[in-house]
């Protein structure tokens, strides 16, 4: 079934809804449900539905192609191979939405220039900034966790972390309240993965640790 909502018009273009409800198979009591917005689509709904879904999303490759050649998908919506784990992972979050669009311009660009381009290295990145707090998390949060700083919530400024740990390196840092070098600090230590051997002396060690690296 699709239902097509007209949407305000430009002097330049038409802009459209289309909702499109497909039946999932086997099953009479759920469906996928597409909501695609354009001004002019360039591939048909029945392409669009053909694509290989992973995880009810669209799968892609290292440019963020899926399996139909020439359309990409990027952002929350689309898998894609994280290099750095070796996994097939979604992230949803602004950075990588940002820096996918750009991954798929420069693969599209590429493609039309006959070159090639390094596949997509993201290094996974989160923050906030609400009201006096400023947190930064990279890499994944998976194995031990290891809690280091000063997280008394009494402290006028207080610095704290946590390190998690698996197989032996370090896989992921969260880091509150740091300086934009501590920042810098913690992402190459994320990228890097360094070995850990004792989780004590870490904990001890705490930020100092990142800034070795």
């Amino acid at each position: 079934m699709q239902i097509r909502l007209e949407l305000k018009s430009h002097s330049m273009f038409e802009s459209w809804c289309d909702i499109v409800v497909k039946p999932d198979i086997g099953s009479s009591a759920t469906a996928t449900v597409l909501f695609i917005i354009s001004s002019r689509l360039v591939v048909s709904i029945e392409t669009v539905l053909s694509l290989t879904f992973s995880t009810m999303l669209w799968q892609t490759d290292g440019f963020f192609e899926t399996s139909i050649p020439g359309v990409y998908a990027i952002g929350d919506v689309a898998t894609f191979p994280l290099r750095l784990f070796n996994d097939i992972r979604r992230v949803e979050h602004v950075d990588h939405a940002r820096k996918s669009a750009e991954q798929a311009v420069k693969a599209i660009k590429a493609s039309e220039e006959g070159k090639l381009i390094e596949e997509y290295d993201y290094l996974p990145y989160f923050y906030s900034r609400s009201f006096d707090l400023s947190w930064q998390f990279y890499g994944d949060n998976v194995g031990d966790s290891i809690l280091f700083g000063d997280n008394d919530p009494t402290s006028p400024k207080p610095k704290f972390g946590t390190y998690w740990i698996k197989d032996g390196k370090v896989v992921g840092v969260f880091l509150e309240g740091g300086s934009p070098d501590e920042t810098k600090a913690i992402a190459k230590l994320a990228r890097f993965q360094p070995p850990v051997s004792d989780l004590e002396e870490l904990r001890k060690e705490g930020l100092a640790f990142a800034s070795k690296i």
